[in-house]
């Protein structure tokens, strides 16, 4: 198996887990309240706002972004750092 095939493999499959989230007019707006209130970056923003969009299905917020793990926290998401 050549080695493309095998990283395609490996995106394929820890991409199961992912929920979509459309980007539709309330993501948008929920975004920019979110960019103003944590002094975020806009696709750290639209990265919160789409798990808060889906809370109910996540467990755990991860990213390894501090500013932005700090704002997830302050939504009342539960976090995790990988790189800690």
């Amino acid at each position: 198996m050549s080695q493309a095939k095998m990283l395609m493999d490996e995106v394929s499959h820890d991409a199961a887990g992912f929920e979509v989230v459309p980007f539709d007019g309330h993501l948008e707006d929920e975004a920019t309240r979110i960019s103003f209130e944590h002094n975020l970056r806009a696709l750290d923003s639209i990265q919160l706002a789409s798990a808060l969009a889906c809370k109910d299905e996540i467990k755990t917020f991860v990213a390894s972004d501090k500013k932005l793990l700090e704002a997830a926290k302050k939504e009342k998401l539960k976090t995790e750092d990988p790189t800690e």
